[in-house]
């Protein structure tokens, strides 16, 4: 199994980028995880949107049975090695071929394209988390390919 992590803030342009370069291929996301009909906002629906996107993750990769030669990609705001550590520990021991995609925006750009209703402050926070990953980035982890958007 091949699998692509894409990351950035919000409004980074990670979905665009999957669509013109992945398309087709299994895509997991936080994007139109809904809850009683809205769309989830809001620190605690966002943490629920991503322990979801987790569960999921996790029962494909772990999957002896399926197709190995089958692509997924996580399409997600993982801008910090804490917040990847576990895709990526997953996909190691699985011994799946991994790839770590940093998708790098201006915060006023992200902030004006975004799909979210987010805070510029929040997107800014992304971005200080993705700038400093590669200073917490394992040497055993594959290095990420930065992609850089306006």
């Amino acid at each position: 199994m091949k699998i692509y992590l894409v990351t950035g803030c919000y409004g980074s342009g990670k979905t665009q980028w999957i669509d013109e370069n992945l398309d087709g291929e299994s895509v997991f996301s936080t994007d139109g995880f809904v809850d009683a009909g809205s769309v989830l906002t809001g620190s605690e629906k966002i943490a629920r949107a991503g322990a979801e996107l987790l569960r999921r993750y996790t029962a494909r990769v772990a999957d002896e049975w399926f197709n190995r030669n089958e692509t997924v990609v996580v399409d997600a705001p993982l801008c910090s090695a804490i917040e990847l550590a576990p895709y990526v520990a997953l996909a190691q021991a699985y011994e799946h071929e991994l790839k770590v995609i940093c998708m790098r925006c201006a915060p006023d750009v992200a902030f004006a394209r975004t799909r979210r209703i987010c805070p510029i402050e929040t997107i800014e926070f992304q971005v200080a988390k993705l700038v400093d990953l590669i200073d917490h980035y394992p040497p055993w982890w594959p290095l990420p390919e930065f992609v850089y958007t306006s």
